[in-house]
């Protein structure tokens, strides 16, 4: 498991994989860091979208800093408004330094295979109430 680069710089691998539409698992390795967790962040960003459930398989992450769970959160927050449920699944177990942030949901002794079986097999289409109703002037016509 890399956890140092040349330099001693905490590294982070990330793999994802979309098992099925709607759905993306995050296999990150490594340090998980203040410096670190923006990439974790960063890559479940970009491939987020509406509805989307993005599984994160922690078993492979060592050390967890109390910096990278304040990191999370804010991606978490940031995440749920977009429409996007954040899943936390290990088998075995969470580092001990990382608090599930309330924000995801979290399965602990699932694996990521066992979590993924849980989530609906169509994507889920978020729900639109907050957006405004078309004006219809008052001939009848959509402006």
């Amino acid at each position: 498991m890399p956890m140092t680069s040349v330099r001693s710089r905490p590294v982070l691998e990330v793999r994802l994989h979309e098992p099925r539409p709607g759905v993306l698992l995050v296999r990150p390795t490594g340090a998980l860091t203040g410096a670190t967790a923006g990439q974790l962040a960063d890559r479940i960003g970009r491939r987020g979208h509406r509805g989307r459930h993005v599984v994160v398989d922690v078993g492979d992450v060592a050390p967890v800093t109390p910096a990278a769970v304040a990191a999370l959160v804010t991606a978490a927050e940031q995440a749920r408004l977009l429409g996007v449920t954040l899943h936390l699944a290990t088998d075995t177990g969470y580092p001990d330094a990382l608090r599930v942030p309330a924000a995801w949901r979290a399965h602990p002794g699932r694996s990521p295979e066992a979590v993924l079986a849980l989530l609906p097999s169509r994507p889920v289409r978020p729900v639109a109430a907050d957006m405004p109703a078309p004006r219809v002037p008052a001939h009848g016509c959509p402006a």
